[in-house]
């Protein structure tokens, strides 16, 4: 992530709305590409209905293809007008876009007692990590392609949960985050985002999701979401001409 990537616009010193375009390297059909994760479209509420959503977006798209990224990932709430926005500016800029996920979430209450506190393996969780996201991306036709620094900063930020578990020569983990929810209660949610099953059986799998859970409740969380991919997102083509 750069500043180059998030475009901004100002009123003096007080942003009023920006983007945020976070760089991935995936391997698609043997190809690997460059593409850019859109997020964290923002505009201020006095300023809303005023464009400055479509300007920062735009420009940001506008980035990309000078920098030479390969293609853009935009995901909205599905029948949300953000979700229009977005298809139209496409249009306008020419962008050949396609559908390919809609996501939709499960949820779990967690509680104290839920589960019971297990131990986790004593290797590093960078190495683990990065060697079953390795032989995990051979088995499916789309992947990320994951750095050192991306998995130690995945691993290793404030605010991430990680669960490992090994069987003898089986091996997985799960990762996640906890994030506050903006109710008036500021609830705290466990957000699992990396689910690596490695070479887990069934019973192992349940371990290791025993674990995940038991590290949101330490870590103070009263919810878990889990995004169930398989399903229908937008992903925008390559900000030129070339189409992932």
């Amino acid at each position: 992530m750069s500043y180059s990537l998030a475009p901004t616009l100002y009123e003096g010193d007080t942003p009023r709305a920006f983007v945020a375009g976070f760089p991935r390297t995936i391997r698609y059909q043997g190809r690997e590409l460059r593409v850019i994760l859109c997020t964290l479209l923002s505009v201020s509420s006095e300023y809303k209905k005023s464009g400055y959503g479509i300007v920062v977006w735009s420009e940001l798209v506008k980035r990309a293809q000078s920098a030479g990224y390969d293609g853009m990932v935009n995901y909205c709430v599905e029948g949300e007008p953000m979700n229009g926005m977005i298809l139209g500016c496409c249009r306008m800029l020419k962008l050949p876009t396609e559908r390919i996920f809609s996501i939709p979430y499960l949820m779990r209450l967690l509680q104290p007692k839920f589960v019971p506190s297990l131990a986790d393996e004593q290797e590093s969780p960078v190495e683990m990590f990065g060697r079953i996201a390795a032989q995990t991306a051979k088995d499916v036709p789309l992947s990320r392609v994951w750095s050192e620094t991306e998995i130690q900063w995945q691993l290793q930020r404030h605010d991430s949960v990680v669960a490992c578990h090994r069987s003898g020569r089986h091996e997985g983990m799960i990762t996640g985050y906890v994030m506050r929810a903006a109710n008036p209660q500021r609830t705290k949610c466990l957000l699992i985002d990396d689910v690596l099953w490695g070479t887990l059986e069934n019973e192992e799998r349940l371990a290791l999701t025993k674990k995940m859970l038991s590290q949101g409740v330490q870590a103070g969380a009263q919810i878990a979401l889990l995004p169930c991919l398989g399903a229908r997102c937008h992903r925008t083509g390559k900000p030129r001409s070339r189409r992932v």
